[in-house]
């Protein structure tokens, strides 16, 4: 998809969008972005997410908006510290 996002259970794509600019931004109309955004932060949703904004949150979280944290495969860093985290997803 060359950037965006994808939401997968069970081997199965629930929901997805393509955002090939910056790995940020459709090419789409915007009422076509927004439905696949809106249909990936509800298929978070139903596979548990808590977050309010999921897509949002990971966006801000893997970009420099926030210069002191980074989300790493393993979990995420602090960059002062350079502390590495693990993530938790339960409830």
């Amino acid at each position: 998809m060359h950037g965006g996002e994808a939401v997968a259970s069970e081997g199965k794509v629930l929901a997805e969008w393509a955002a090939p600019v910056a790995g940020l931004y459709g090419m789409g109309p915007a009422s076509q972005v927004v439905s696949e955004v809106a249909a990936a932060n509800g298929a978070l949703s139903a596979l548990g997410c808590r977050w309010p904004n999921p897509i949002l949150s990971l966006e801000v979280l893997t970009t420099s908006a926030i210069p002191f944290l980074r989300i790493i495969p393993a979990g995420y860093r602090r960059l002062r510290d350079g502390a590495q985290l693990g993530l938790e997803w339960g409830p």
